[in-house]
């Protein structure tokens, strides 16, 4: 049957700052474990192996997702589309997969910002019930850590630069996927992107904006909301990612001269 909005609740694990800090943490350190080590990995096997070790628990974290996908001519119509990677990040694990198979550069360049800010965003608002002791909250936080460690990886290690043609098409995806969930949302009154929003779990229930402007916390106004905040958040990293690309470049550069 078809996705209904319902006012009942679920008990659960209410996630805190620990379960923010943590995964934040965990990925810069590992950042600048590929900082540290990016001379040692380019010239070793291991910049054979860590892609595909990449791919490898990608592919595990979503397995789940995918087997739901295949199995779409068997189950009901509605069943098998609440359950399409039309998220922003469920969209983004499998431009990971695509990537790391196919090895395009336009792929990475469409993942780039969409994967880092949408795994950031997970990390300050994790949207997920499971508990610690369970396989599906380190499933979540380790899959967005993926979306994450792999854009970082060929951008300190293999030397992926963004251009503009990078911040375009990472702009232009994104509003695809939007709209595309958008059409779904209206068709069976699904939430895909929380574009459809229900104001007490998602990032209205932190920023209260929809308080102060009650439009821009509903549909259509949170269409607003999103191109507000997706512009900013993508040209900032387009512009801290230009300079860190130069700082890289220019030290690169030093150690060979020298």
């Amino acid at each position: 049957m078809c996705y209904q909005e319902t006012t009942e609740t679920v008990a659960g694990y209410t996630t805190s700052m620990i379960d923010t800090v943590w995964p934040i943490v965990f990925v810069l350190l590992l950042s600048v474990v590929f900082w540290l080590l990016r001379d040692k990995i380019r010239d070793s096997k291991a910049r054979k192996i860590i892609p595909y070790v990449l791919l490898g628990a990608m592919l595990i974290f979503e397995i789940k997702l995918f087997l739901t996908v295949f199995q779409a001519p068997f189950v009901p119509f509605c069943d098998t589309m609440t359950s399409l990677p039309l998220h922003l990040c469920s969209t983004s694990a499998v431009l990971v997969i695509v990537f790391l198979f196919t090895r395009k550069k336009i792929v990475l360049e469409i993942l780039f910002f969409q994967g880092i800010a949408g795994a950031l965003v997970t990390f300050v608002f994790p949207n997920l019930d499971s508990f610690p002791y369970e396989y599906n909250y380190w499933r979540f936080f380790l899959s967005h850590t993926l979306l994450y460690i792999v854009p970082i990886y060929y951008f300190i290690v293999e030397g992926f630069r963004v251009t503009r043609k990078t911040l375009l098409y990472g702009l232009i995806a994104a509003h695809i996927i939007a709209a595309v969930a958008v059409t779904i949302n209206l068709i069976i009154n699904h939430d895909y992107m929380y574009l459809n929003p229900d104001n007490t779990r998602n990032l209205f229930a932190f920023i209260p904006i929809h308080d102060a402007i009650p439009f821009l916390g509903n549909w259509p106004g949170v269409i607003l909301f999103g191109e507000a905040l997706i512009f900013p958040v993508y040209f900032i990293f387009y512009g801290l990612f230009i300079w860190l690309g130069k700082i890289l470049d220019k030290k690169k550069l030093e150690e060979v001269t020298e």
